[in-house]
């Protein structure tokens, strides 16, 4: 009986090839299709979102929104030379800007599927137009959703989100040690310095994005992460318009600390918001992001 010649022809090789390579090509656009799905979702979020109805919003700062960036077809590992401020409240947008090289990258697909800016914990810092989005009040409110890359490598380092650098200022922080990462609150007035860990403050794993949010009424210092509170510190005097304001870093100088992680959004309001003004736009952060709270 003859053997079964089982070898394919051209013809049947070049069949197969266009079959994969359909396959393929259906599969990439399914995820280009999924992607874009996502980033529209987040969008409808964002422009239906209680932020802006919430009175004295002073800043806005998300990753993606058509507007903010002044490109609109960004790749991964874009480097951002502006982070525009989304804020509809005001006329004036405090834009914040990056100096060449030292500027975060455009990242896909971070947190939910969504992208955020990556910071690379040496040098990357974003300086915002104006130094003042709370200064000269004696409230204020600063929400941030952000993740850690990696242990700090030593305890208590820190890894700033956002910070206005002065002896008289505000800073909100994610904190970083071999093992955790805690978000922190920090508010500085002229007598007073709150603490970088309130000792309640839960521990969040390294490389799990987080939302930290971080309010002053004027007697107190407060801290939540991802909804949970923290212990409060009492605190009292006008928080002082600082000499300058940035983002992942402490300052915008070398030999300080860099935030070694990404940045997927930032508010800033220049006024003591309510438990249900906060809660509403920790609900918002936690379904656009898929962030459970507490």
């Amino acid at each position: 009986m003859k053997k079964l010649n089982r070898a394919f022809s051209l013809v049947e090789l070049s069949i197969a090839i266009l079959i994969i390579g359909i396959v393929i090509a259906g599969i990439a656009a399914s995820s280009s299709l999924f992607t874009k799905m996502k980033l529209s979702s987040a969008r409808q979020l964002t422009s239906t979102s209680p932020v802006p109805s919430i009175p004295n919003l002073t800043l806005w700062l998300e990753s993606t929104s058509e507007g903010s960036f002044t490109s609109t077809s960004l790749s991964n590992n874009d480097a951002i030379a502006q982070w525009n401020d989304i804020n509809p409240r005001n006329t004036y947008k405090n834009n914040a800007t990056g100096a060449s090289g030292k500027q975060p990258l455009y990242s896909t697909n971070i947190i939910n599927g969504l992208p955020a800016l990556k910071f690379d914990g040496t040098d990357d810092v974003m300086s915002l137009a104006s130094t003042d989005v709370i200064g000269g009040e004696r409230v204020g409110t600063i929400f941030t959703v952000a993740v850690v890359s990696t242990a700090a490598g030593a305890s208590n380092v820190v890894h700033t989100v956002f910070r206005s650098n002065s002896s008289a200022a505000v800073k909100l922080t994610v904190l970083a040690n071999t093992s955790t990462a805690k978000c922190g609150r920090f508010f500085y007035d002229t007598m007073w310095r709150g603490s970088d860990t309130p000792t309640s403050a839960p521990a969040i794993g390294v490389a799990t994005p987080v939302i930290c949010s971080a309010r002053y009424n004027g007697s107190q210092v407060q801290g939540w992460t991802n909804g949970s509170v923290d212990t409060a510190a009492s605190m009292t005097g006008i928080v002082a318009i600082p000499t300058s304001t940035v983002i992942g870093a402490s300052a915008a100088s070398s030999g300080d600390t860099f935030l070694n992680g990404y940045i997927a959004e930032i508010i800033v309001y220049n006024r003591s918001l309510t438990t249900d003004e906060r809660t509403d736009v920790e609900k918002y952060l936690s379904k656009k992001w898929n962030i459970k709270i507490s």
